[in-house]
């Protein structure tokens, strides 16, 4: 994000004589004040710790919405003083000015990021995002891409778009192109209602008033999407608008006379900017993006603190000095560059590559983040935007052809010959079903009855027979992404061992029907269909297949789940009485026929490549596991666990790698790796293949 600094001082244009026929009216220009600068650092650091997953630091996400509200304010005095002593705004210059700024370090980031996919830093997901993510940022348009997008179910066990960051650019590049436009058009228009030599606030007040509307509306657009989708109301330019225009709306309301000169109103406002500052502590420690509160309040809540905080420093008081501490505005001077690059940064230096804990970590992600912003500052940012660089706008246009050519033809060099998403990833529809059928034969399991012979006299004791075990011959696997990982191994081990198997998996799809929520209630969209598909898949499979043992293996039962238009949060009294009402649908739907029915544990997650596993997802396994001896008892079917979660966890906490097989090395979940795949897969045959189906 761009500095206070580059916002008025360094952007602004020089001062001119009032129009002919008007005195200016006293728009108060801001000045460069260094705790502003502060502000920017305080925000971009909270970024930095939220990125680094530094504990205390949930709501760190919070200061993208302190830079739009510092930028808002900015921005809008910027223009209030143009207009003030010109009697126009140059719309031209504005946005010559501002894309000068912004733009040469955003494209250098871009190709920075499309260089160290070439060199082979980013896995094959990555690269593909990158596929639509590099033009659509180009375009400052790449936080409506990700909407309309949206998420899949592999995006879940993919790491990020080393530019998915840039959806926060995409914002106020956009709000700059608006908000402009939107202050020609109302102060024109106040002008010749109220007359050119109307008192400053008759000329500002329809201005204010259609600011506070348009905060408003956002705001509403933002609580109600919010309902549908976080991701839309999180990256909306609508829904995001309001926290820009409190900026633009504080600006208005105070043009001139933002120190106040007297002790009670001081007082109250250097008092209400500490209450600021403090509301945004409590904020960055505590919120997530997940809280439904957040949408809108707590985001109108952080523009709002943002605001007092900047009004207050605007008064040369204690928070003034505070934030003037010279580290502080020296950061924020380079905030944006480091906004920009410390997210391919963060990505590129994680703990599978440098094999360092969190704090060690994030200290050379830090280090690294800042020596490259200081040198993208100095050597493009300031030539580029004091005009020592492509000050000719010849030269400037020229440069900016050719830097747009060279970052689409590297996104296509880079991007090419990608391969397919894994199959384990991908939906599939309700009737697919792999089957592995080995040659039947007529075989007879049996054992001689125990009898006792001696010299003397025959035993008393009559002789005894022992039931032959019943091994299961045609096996039914069920289950999610995770046991799509393993069905063509377990096929084959199966196979191997004589038992016919078939698969009928539903990736992104549990065993049981429902709705797949997240932690606020609304339903994982790339899951919707699995409540109607479920039970298709498991019916249809039966039918076709015939097995005389069906295993259920599934993580996604140990989520929020909405069913009959009811959200259940996993861990409580209701959803667990849910859950295992619907564990016995599924049971009785797979043993129709007579089929025995074993539900695998789920072992926890461990440390992958890609993702890290976090508390609260290996609490609801572990109480899942826990449910489902609930289920087995009871159920009146046949219906037995299978210790999965022991087999590939046989010791806590669960080790990566068992028997020198590193099972689930890209995202700690899935069984990704041909070699962990087939280990695990022979470990479940076996343990089918010593089952005795008449003891269930």
């Amino acid at each position: 994000m761009e500095s206070p600094s580059d916002a008025v001082d360094g952007s602004a244009p020089p001062a001119s004589t009032p129009a002919p026929g008007r005195d200016p009216l006293g728009v108060e220009p801001l000045g460069h004040v260094p705790a502003l600068d502060g502000i920017r650092a305080l925000a971009v650091a909270a970024v930095l710790l939220f990125h680094g997953d530094i504990p205390g630091a949930l709501g760190g996400f919070l200061g993208v919405s302190v830079f739009f509200t510092l930028s808002g304010f900015l921005i809008t005095t910027l223009l209030l003083v143009q207009w003030d002593q010109q009697s126009s705004i140059s719309l031209r210059d504005f946005w010559t000015r501002r894309f000068r700024r912004l733009l040469p370090a955003s494209w250098f980031t871009m190709g920075l990021v499309l260089v160290m996919g070439l060199v082979g830093l980013w896995d094959t997901e990555q690269l593909r995002s990158l596929r639509g993510d590099v033009p659509w940022s180009m375009a400052e348009l790449v936080n409506w891409h990700f909407i309309a997008s949206a998420r899949t179910y592999g995006d879940s066990f993919t790491p990020p778009s080393p530019l998915e960051h840039f959806w926060s650019l995409a914002i106020e590049q956009q709000f700059y192109v608006l908000l402009p436009l939107l202050l020609v058009g109302m102060l024109g228009l106040a002008r010749r209602r109220v007359g050119p030599s109307a008192s400053l606030r008759r000329t500002l007040v329809p201005l204010c008033v259609v600011l506070g509307v348009l905060v408003a509306a956002s705001a509403l657009a933002n609580g109600i999407l919010a309902g549908r989708s976080i991701d839309r109301a999180y990256f909306g330019t609508d829904t995001r608008a309001a926290e820009l225009l409190v900026g633009a709306l504080l600006a208005c309301l105070v043009p001139r006379g933002r120190r106040a000169t007297g002790r009670r109103v001081r007082a109250l406002t250097l008092g209400l900017g500490a209450a600021g500052l403090a509301t945004l502590v409590w904020l960055v420690a505590t919120a997530q993006l997940s809280d439904m509160w957040l949408y809108p309040w707590g985001l109108l809540l952080t523009s709002v603190a943002t605001a007092a905080v900047v009004l207050a420093v605007l008064q040369r008081g204690a928070a003034t000095r505070v934030l003037s501490w010279s580290p502080l505005p020296e950061l924020g001077r380079i905030s944006y560059g480091v906004y920009l690059l410390h997210w391919p940064i963060f990505l590129w230096l994680t703990p599978a590559r440098t094999g360092w804990s969190t704090w060690p970590l994030f200290a050379l992600r830090v280090a690294v983040t800042l020596v490259a912003s200081v040198a993208m500052f100095r050597l493009l940012e300031r030539p580029i935007r004091t005009g020592a660089v492509l000050a000719r706008p010849r030269r400037a246009l020229g440069a900016v052809g050719i830097a747009a050519v060279l970052l689409v033809t590297g996104t296509l060099v880079v991007t090419r010959d990608l391969p397919p998403p894994p199959d384990y990833l991908e939906p599939r529809a309700a009737d697919d079903l792999t089957v592995g059928e080995v040659p039947t034969t007529a075989t007879t399991t049996t054992v001689a009855p125990s009898t006792s012979t001696t010299d003397g006299p025959a035993s008393s004791v009559a002789p005894t027979t022992t039931a032959p075990p019943v091994r299961p011959q045609r096996v039914l696997y069920i289950g999610d992404s995770i046991a799509a990982t393993l069905e063509d191994p377990l096929i084959a081990a199966l196979n191997e061992r004589g038992i016919s198997a078939a698969s009928a998996v539903g990736p992104g799809c549990g065993v049981v029907t429902g709705f797949p929520a997240r932690e606020d209630g609304s339903v994982v969209s790339f899951t919707s269909a699995c409540n109607d598909a479920v039970p298709l898949r498991q019916r249809d499979a039966v039918a076709a297949f015939g097995p005389d043992l069906v295993v259920a293996l599934s993580s996604w039962e140990s989520v929020d789940r909405v069913v009959d238009g009811v959200w259940h949060p996993f861990g409580s009294p209701e959803a667990e009485a849910t859950l295992m009402r619907l564990y016995d649908e599924m049971v009785a739907r797979t043993s129709v026929s007579g089929a025995a029915v074993a539900i695998a544990t789920m072992p926890p997650y461990v440390a992958g490549e890609v993702r890290t596993p976090n508390d609260r997802e290996q609490g609801q396994l572990r109480a899942l596991n826990a449910l489902l001896g609930d289920v087995v008892e009871r159920s009146p079917a046949r219906v037995t666990t299978m210790p999965f979660a022991e087999m590939i966890c046989p010791s806590e906490p669960c080790p990566p790698a068992v028997d020198g097989v590193v099972l689930r090395p890209r995202d700690g979940v899935h069984f990704d790796d041909p070699a962990g795949a087939r280990w695990a897969a022979a470990r479940v045959a076996d343990h089918i293949a010593g089952m005795d189906l008449g003891s269930i």
